[in-house]
């Protein structure tokens, strides 16, 4: 009953305060209360709620430092991913530009073999014609070839014409008869 009293006159000169507003409460007002002979019971508990204070205080401060690293965790993983897309594309950018340059020398490689059916007496050998004369006259050459092509053509259309008129006028023969 004695100990009720004093916890009584204790608690009537502290503050009543909600369990989250304890880091808020002004220290220096605690500090006025009268000291008290407490037993070792009440000692004890004195202990525990300063202690489990103090407890409740550092989790707030790691659930703080936790949110925080959850943001800086998150920034992360955006950042990561970022990169990831980043030399995802260079990567493609990379690919692409390989093939486009096996792709032109796969059509070099058909040209030049094509240029050299054409050009059956250079051989393949290109630095022939490493000057504009050179060059001229191999494209006289070749203009040459081009119009005696186009003689042909238009001899073995006439060719063709005559057969034609020829084989219509034998039908006409074969007909009249």
């Amino acid at each position: 009953m004695l100990e009720v009293s004093k916890q009584e006159r204790i608690a009537g000169k502290l503050p009543n305060l909600a369990p989250d507003a304890i880091d808020r409460v002004d220290i220096g007002r605690l500090q006025s209360a009268p000291a008290v002979q407490l037993i070792a019971r009440d000692a004890f508990v004195a202990d525990m709620v300063i202690k489990l204070d103090q407890l409740r205080v550092e989790i707030k401060a790691l659930a703080r430092n936790l949110e925080s690293q959850k943001e800086s965790l998150v920034e992360l993983r955006e950042d990561t991913e970022r990169n990831y897309r980043f030399s995802k594309f260079q990567e493609d950018e990379q690919r692409a530009g390989t093939s486009k340059v096996d792709d032109m020398t796969r059509r070099y490689r058909e040209l030049k073999t094509r240029l050299d059916k054409i050009d059956g007496q250079g051989g393949g050998n290109y630095h022939a014609y490493s000057n504009f004369e050179s060059v001229s006259r191999r494209l006289t050459d070749l203009s040459s070839l081009q119009r005696e092509f186009k003689a042909v053509e238009r001899k073995l259309k006439l060719s063709a014409g005559f057969f034609c008129v020829s084989v219509v006028l034998w039908l006409f023969a074969l007909i009249a008869r």
